[in-house]
């Protein structure tokens, strides 16, 4: 699936569910979406998971991971039940900017879907549209914290949207 259209799934689930409130309430969308999530003891290498239970939908994060890298996790695997439920459930342990196994472009996907759900690049421009690159520099880690994500998630996006000067 192209980016475009990945982008926009995650823009229209947003403005379905979130009706662009930042930071977006992921706990909202996973409910409306009839997805149970569960926070808690998993295996170190593992961020998330994703699986049916019966007839239920889980998300487990691992919460012995920081409060914004359990967001972005909950975000990517929203994107696994979005783009990916058709073809299977899968069991994930996808870490952040982790370059996924070759061939494995649902990882791919769903952080794609998982950076445009969190940080919806029209906020994101808005945020940024008076700034000079100096002060996108500087004001990343308010960014963050407004969009509920990590320093180096919000850095990625900006340069991702070439709206970060990468060195």
């Amino acid at each position: 699936m192209n980016k475009a259209k990945i982008a926009a799934m995650a823009r229209d689930l947003e403005s379905a569910y979130n009706k662009g409130n930042i930071p977006v309430n992921l706990e909202l969308i996973a409910e409306e979406l009839g997805i149970l999530v569960r926070h808690g003891k998993i295996n170190n290498d593992v961020s998330g998971v994703i699986f049916k239970e019966g007839t239920e939908t889980v998300i487990g994060i691992n919460e012995g991971e920081p409060p914004e890298r359990q967001r972005f996790t909950l975000s990517h695997e929203i994107g696994h039940f979005v783009l990916h439920r058709e073809r299977d459930l899968c069991v994930t342990s996808q870490r952040l900017f982790r370059k996924p196994a070759s061939g494995d472009f649902r990882e791919m996907e769903a952080n794609a879907f998982a950076a445009e759900l969190l940080m919806p690049k029209q906020a994101i421009e808005n945020a940024v549209l008076k700034l000079s690159a100096d002060e996108v520099v500087s004001k990343v880690s308010e960014l963050a914290k407004t969009f509920g994500v990590s320093e180096q998630a919000m850095t990625y996006r900006l340069a991702n949207l070439q709206l970060f000067p990468m060195s």
